[in-house]
């Protein structure tokens, strides 16, 4: 996923959000849509299951399973499921994200090398994209 940078407010309040806080801040983040989709993502899953950003940053989305209309995060296991509309939230964002020409190419049935040849030629070479795992 590209960087992300979340905004830090200082606050007076050095007790957790309660319930009735989290659930008001997750309404806002969701009908927001002045706010760019992948720090409303990101708020989401603070907000929905208390991940840290230091953990939302290393996700792939091979952290992110569908099956069928059912969405589920790989925070551990089993896979935790993700409720709508954040699932939808989720899915927006990762079908604007980039692609690098190995995926395109397996995508689209073509051979790595050529489309890595052709990305090149357009000045977008891949060499360093992190493949694999992330969890660091």
């Amino acid at each position: 996923m590209p960087r992300l940078v979340i905004p830090n407010r200082p606050t007076a309040n050095p007790h957790p959000m309660g319930q009735h806080q989290r659930v008001a801040a997750l309404q806002r983040v969701l009908a927001d849509a002045s706010t760019p989709l992948r720090v409303r993502v990101a708020a989401c899953l603070v907000l929905l299951f208390a991940q840290p950003v230091s953990r939302i940053v290393r996700m792939t989305v091979d952290d992110v399973l569908r099956e069928g209309q059912h969405v589920a995060l790989r925070l551990g296991d089993p896979p935790t499921p993700v409720p709508e509309p954040v699932a939808g939230l989720l899915l927006n964002y990762l079908q604007a994200l980039p692609a690098s020409a190995p995926v395109i190419a397996r995508a689209l049935g073509y051979h790595d090398k050529s489309t890595t040849r052709i990305a090149a030629d357009a000045g977008a070479p891949w060499k360093s994209y992190a493949p694999g795992d992330h969890s660091g």
